[in-house]
């Protein structure tokens, strides 16, 4: 009897071993800008247009390589007199949110910095400044940027 015990503990060990996926890698992420440049650039007049809209309203930026950022104002928010934030729904690209946050800086010269990247996705872009009114979306690779939870 002691043996069927000790037989039975160690099947149920083995087969809830084997069945186990917690820590099985998840499936390859897919890549939503792999026909797109690394690199594109745009300017402050672009993205100051996008502010002159409010909620659900529907919004468009064409970007050199023939990216088109467009889609409904989900959230549009002037938090402080110095700092406005934007959200938009991009429907041709999953649904994935575009922000990008405006501020003034102490000369009253504005300041872009945004993102356009979902944890579903292997890749997305960062909204950066280069010199004077330009700016750049540089493409990120986001399980490099977004850290899992291990918890």
């Amino acid at each position: 009897m002691k043996n069927c015990t000790l037989i039975l503990c160690v099947a149920l060990c083995l087969f809830s071993t084997l069945n186990s996926t917690a820590q099985k890698s998840s499936s390859a992420k897919t890549f939503l800008f792999k026909n797109y440049p690394p690199v594109i650039n745009c300017t402050e007049a672009q993205l100051a247009g996008l502010f002159t809209y409010g909620n659900d309203a529907e919004v468009s930026l064409s970007l050199p390589g023939d990216l088109t950022l467009k889609g409904p104002v989900k959230w549009w928010a002037k938090k402080y007199s110095n700092l406005q934030t934007i959200s938009v729904k991009l429907t041709d690209f999953h649904n994935i949110l575009f922000a990008v946050t405006r501020r003034y800086d102490a000369a009253n010269n504005f300041n872009y910095i945004g993102h356009l990247y979902a944890p579903d996705f292997a890749d997305g872009y960062e909204l950066k400044r280069t010199t004077g009114n330009n700016y750049q979306f540089v493409k990120i690779e986001t399980d490099r940027i977004l850290q899992l939870c291990s918890k």
